[in-house]
């Protein structure tokens, strides 16, 4: 069994993962009041791995960053975006999303973009599945995955 920790950020704590044979596994240590915990929604920075089904393509970013103060906001391929939102235990709405015009090369590119800005404006409910992933879904069951990167600044 390899065992790989990421490193402590003040904000969030560390994540152990480890590999069984080809199970990852993941957790919280050091976590406030000594508990396990899975990653919160706010204050973690979330690279978005797929698109309703799609794994986004190589060499592009796609990042989601929820701060406690309502605001959203990351890049959609090409192009940075913001928006509000709100949430409770389960429910996510994401509403005024505005982002930047740049025309997105290759095509495919701003295909995706158009595709997770699409999703992000339907969501609305969010969970943290046990592997530690965000998983963000729609009423008609589309969603988009993300993992975490580190703590927001």
């Amino acid at each position: 069994m390899e065992l790989q920790q990421k490193p402590h950020f003040s904000k969030y704590p560390a994540i152990m993962i480890a590999t069984l044979g080809s199970a990852l596994l993941a957790g919280c240590a050091l976590c406030p009041g000594g508990k396990t915990s899975t990653p919160m929604l706010e204050d973690v920075q979330w690279a978005v791995s797929d698109i309703n089904g799609n794994i986004v393509l190589a060499d592009t970013l796609v990042t989601l960053n929820f701060s406690k103060e309502g605001k959203l906001n990351g890049k959609a391929s090409c192009n940075g975006y913001s928006a509000a939102f709100e949430r409770d235990d389960s429910s996510l709405a994401v509403s005024q999303l505005i982002q930047t015009k740049r025309l997105c090369r290759p095509s495919s590119l701003m295909e995706q973009e158009q595709q997770f800005t699409a999703l992000l404006k339907q969501v609305n409910r969010w969970e943290i599945a046990e592997q530690g992933q965000l998983v963000l879904s729609t009423a008609s069951g589309n969603t988009l995955v993300a993992q975490p990167v580190a703590a927001a600044e």
